[in-house]
């Protein structure tokens, strides 16, 4: 009975200590990435990152170890807010080119809206930073986005960017609902993954739809 005792007890035992180290791992992932690195990632090296919303010391930081000569801000232009002008402000004192581009994390954004995104991640001057609040579900989109126009990248490469890795879990992230669209286009015309097709898609939309779901690659 003991021998038994024992051996039901590892059997319920080692389980959970497997879910709970999981959890734990989970936690310190995105504890390191989300609040000790500011979720700040490598997308192609020397030519695109992305981040959650810089400090000034954050940017002062990316200007000198990346050379960051433009800013991509997803959330859209904020006047009055502090972390608005402290960005444009710091971009205006070191001669940085700013953009902005208004999206919302969940929802898929306007033609024009996304049209703009395309060609301002093809055109703005390099090293460029792309980011959001979070660094997750809009810089995510935009990241995957980098991917696709940068040439020879695999689906795996741009979902990964959209991912729960960078901490993209809503069901309704924007970057699973654009990438969607584009997937599926794809597959209903037997096409694979290309800059070229990618341009192509996105001359002939009409509209993007809506969609629940995301990578969990």
């Amino acid at each position: 009975m003991i021998k038994l005792f024992y051996i039901k007890k590892r059997v319920i035992f080692y389980p959970l200590s497997i879910i709970l180290i999981f959890i734990i791992c989970f936690i310190l992932y995105y504890g390191y990435n989300l609040y000790l690195n500011n979720n700040f990632h490598v997308v192609i090296p020397e030519k695109i990152y992305r981040s959650a919303q810089p400090t000034p010391n954050d940017l002062n930081k990316y200007m000198k170890q990346y050379h960051i000569k433009s800013i991509i801000n997803l959330r859209g232009q904020q006047i009055g807010s502090d972390w608005y002008d402290d960005e444009v402000s710091f971009a205006k004192m070191y001669h940085i080119n700013h953009f902005n581009v208004a999206l919302d994390a969940d929802k898929v954004p306007s033609l024009n809206t996304l049209h703009y995104l395309i060609y301002l991640i093809e055109n703005a001057p390099r090293p460029l930073l792309l980011h959001c609040r979070a660094g997750a579900d809009r810089t995510g989109l935009a990241s995957a986005l980098s991917i696709i126009l940068n040439g020879n990248s695999s689906l795996d490469d741009l979902e990964d960017q959209a991912s729960w890795q960078y901490a993209a879990l809503s069901p309704t992230t924007i970057g699973y609902q654009v990438l969607k669209n584009y997937l599926d286009w794809l597959s209903e015309n037997h096409k694979t993954n290309s800059k070229a097709n990618f341009l192509v898609w996105d001359r002939s939309l009409k509209e993007l739809k809506s969609y629940k779901g995301w990578f969990f690659t």
